[in-house]
């Protein structure tokens, strides 16, 4: 056989194979649009919170949410769930979903399929650990998803939990008004936030956003639900 057509061919193989990997990086797009259409159409907002839980910033959100009599949604990272494990439980126990955000935060571009998968099934069972109930719902690193994961969640029946908005409290710079609160205008959504404890600025900052994304849900009708609530 022509080496041109062979090398062709091979090059054709890994691209292809290359595409079905980061296959779902191509349609996550896709399903944020329709999570936004999905909010809108049932006028709900619903709060994220990833990377914790935090022994003092988590807390603190709770009592928030409590004065607004509101549920949230917090993608527990396993590695935290252990020393904080007074935090996860109580989450569950006043009615707030918990969900999975891996174990050890791994990015999905950067690690091998076998590492990934394990990761995943670790997070999954830190979070089963404080008492959620599967199917839990999974959000991905990073934002970022291959195809073993993706696998690996459709095997555990776990949803892929995207947002609509995100708050930019982890940019390298804090904004002064967060993006998160154009979801209020745009009549729903779900809001990015994290609840592991950082500087003081960036908790003050979560804190803020929280408030001011509860205080213009009750101004602009919406319910506030749990990120599952909204495929109910």
């Amino acid at each position: 056989m022509d080496p041109l057509i062979i090398t062709l061919s091979l090059g054709g193989l890994a691209l292809g194979g290359a595409v079905c990997y980061l296959s779902p990086a191509l349609w996550k797009p896709l399903a944020i649009r329709r999570l936004q259409a999905r909010c809108v159409r049932q006028k709900v907002l619903a709060i994220t919170y990833d990377d914790g839980p935090g022994p003092a910033v988590t807390q603190e959100l709770v009592e928030l949410l409590k004065e607004f009599d509101a549920p949230a949604t917090f993608f527990l990272s396993g590695e935290r769930v252990i020393p904080n494990a007074d935090v996860a439980n109580g989450l569950v126990r006043q009615g707030h979903e918990v969900g999975c955000h891996g174990y050890h935060h791994l990015h999905a571009w950067k690690n091998l399929p076998g590492a990934l998968r394990e990761d995943f099934a670790r997070g999954c069972g830190a979070v089963v650990s404080c008492g959620a109930v599967d199917p839990i719902a999974f959000r991905p690193p990073f934002g970022k998803l291959v195809f073993p994961t993706w696998l690996a969640a459709k095997h555990r029946g776990a949803r892929l939990a995207w947002w609509t908005h995100d708050s930019g409290d982890s940019f390298a710079e804090l904004p002064g008004r967060s993006p998160a609160l154009d979801l209020l205008d745009a009549g729903g959504g779900v809001a990015l936030l994290h609840d592991l404890d950082r500087s003081d600025p960036r908790n003050e900052f979560v804190l803020a956003t929280t408030r001011a994304l509860l205080e213009g849900a009750r101004e602009k009708g919406l319910r506030v639900v749990r990120f599952s609530d909204v495929f109910a």
